[in-house]
């Protein structure tokens, strides 16, 4: 069975069933009389033909820092969602958090001929750009806003200037920071900046040290929150910036018989698993990773086809979701 074949029994032309296959435009009367065809033959295309006749192999490389993360999770079900409708297949590269292994992805990615790459990343370097400048195809990164790169990330300064502002208004003033390493711009850098910011302006006290960072292993938050007690042994705030550090703070506190939240109030970032898994639950803010992925898929698809995008750099919201933690 050829598409000649094919356009013959439908009774149109060979270049609608062509535009049928490649999800191009097709009206719906021609559409139904294909796919009547195609379903009652049993036809299915060549990858291989399609791949020389339109010199696109339907294939994106996704490139993620880990798979045990609840947001990475979710940033690839929004674009697995959005590009498979599409008829695209994700070829994934998880990184372990390693940068010379995204590097390494994306000069795969290139070599590979996939028709475009999304790049999920802590952090975007000179080492990138040459990589991403490499590149046959279009890319899109999500999570970081790089400039001069088409880009899907979150307003983390603001999310973390609000929370510790939720914890000022219930009457927290002795509040720490634990966070990422400020290479990480936006879940470090930005955060850390939000919550300095937010003590400032509420001229609470701010030192060097009532703030510290942590890997994202939970014992890691266990004990960060060892040090800074010891700093602050009446602190009566604390925010986090993951949900598994988070759970390492609380967990600290509570083996010092401390109460969360009568003594100290402690919030989270992500809306994890984490954060309905524990005694208290979590307050957290709330990000909208699968929205996120769902809008760097599109923004990669309208580069694919070279239609016009209003923006190439698309800042997303989020939420205060409060549990008991804060209560």
């Amino acid at each position: 069975m050829t598409i000649n074949e094919i356009a013959k029994l439908a009774g149109v032309s060979n270049a609608a069933v062509s535009r049928y296959f490649n999800n191009g435009y097709v009206s719906d009367e021609k559409r139904e009389a294909i796919r009547k065809v195609v379903e009652e033959t049993g036809y299915v295309p060549s990858p291989q033909a399609q791949t020389l006749r339109t010199k696109k192999t339907k294939l994106i490389g996704v490139i993620i820092p880990r798979l045990n993360s609840t947001a990475t999770n979710l940033v690839v079900n929004g674009i697995s969602d959005r590009l498979e409708t599409e008829g695209y297949q994700l070829l994934l590269g998880n990184t372990g958090d390693d940068v010379s292994k995204e590097l390494k992805y994306l000069q795969v990615f290139n070599e590979n001929r996939v028709d475009g790459v999304i790049l999920l990343s802590s952090m975007v370097t000179n080492k990138h750009r040459l990589a991403i400048d490499k590149l046959k195809c279009p890319v899109v990164i999500i999570g970081q806003n790089v400039e001069g790169c088409n880009c899907i990330y979150y307003n983390d300064y603001q999310a973390v200037y609000m929370v510790t502002n939720f914890l000022i208004e219930k009457a927290c003033k002795r509040i720490v920071f634990i966070g990422f390493n400020d290479a990480d711009i936006s879940n470090g850098k930005q955060r850390r900046k939000g919550f300095i910011k937010a003590l400032k302006d509420a001229h609470l006290p701010c030192e060097d040290s009532q703030i510290s960072t942590s890997d994202i292993k939970k014992q890691s938050g266990y004990l960060i929150m060892e040090s800074l007690y010891s700093n602050y042994p009446d602190l009566d705030g604390v925010v986090c910036a993951s949900d598994r550090v988070a759970v390492g703070a609380i967990k600290y506190l509570q083996d010092r018989g401390k109460r969360v939240p009568e003594d100290v109030k402690v919030v989270g970032h992500d809306y994890s698993d984490f954060s309905m898994a524990i005694t208290p639950t979590l307050t957290t803010v709330k990000y909208h990773y699968e929205e996120a992925g769902a809008k760097g898929a599109a923004m990669l698809l309208n580069l694919i086809r070279e239609i016009p995008i209003s923006a190439n750099e698309v800042m997303l919201g989020y939420e205060i979701i409060e549990n008991d933690s804060t209560r």
